[in-house]
């Protein structure tokens, strides 16, 4: 009777651990295409304004969000890197320590880009290469 009870115990247990897991990946998926959207706002804002190469990422941001602030509020927990190159936009999500990179998008593909909260071993964010290269040469 023991031996049920720690096995039933078992399964909730690992039922509980992948529904966590699964919850997590949603949580992510969904935080990807709020990225893409707001990767999209700031590349249109590159492209159209040509804003000055020194502003800060915040400045920078805010200014590309203008129109619809609401596109920055599902980032507000989280560190944001932006970089700019030749026109180009990429914007990386990270941990508010910068311990791990979650997520990078760039502008020049319109697409989602790099789920990088699926890596086996956490990225720190000051680790991670530019994804400019999937931008047209």
């Amino acid at each position: 009777m023991r031996k049920v009870a720690v096995l039933s115990a078992l399964i909730v247990v690992s039922l509980f651990a992948f529904g966590c897991a699964c919850q997590a990946d949603e949580d992510m998926r969904s935080l990807a295409t709020k990225l893409n959207s707001l990767t999209t706002a700031a590349q249109g804002y590159e492209t159209y304004m040509k804003p000055d190469p020194a502003m800060s990422d915040q400045a920078f941001l805010e200014a590309a969000t203008a129109n619809d602030p609401s596109l920055l509020t599902p980032f507000a927990d989280y560190k944001l890197d932006v970089e700019r190159q030749d026109g180009f936009v990429s914007i990386l999500v990270c941990t508010p320590d910068g311990s791990k990179a979650l997520l990078q998008d760039v502008g020049c593909t319109g697409e989602f880009d790099l789920p990088l909260w699926e890596n086996d071993e956490p990225i720190p964010c000051d680790m991670v290469p530019s994804a400019f290269s999937l931008c047209p040469q």
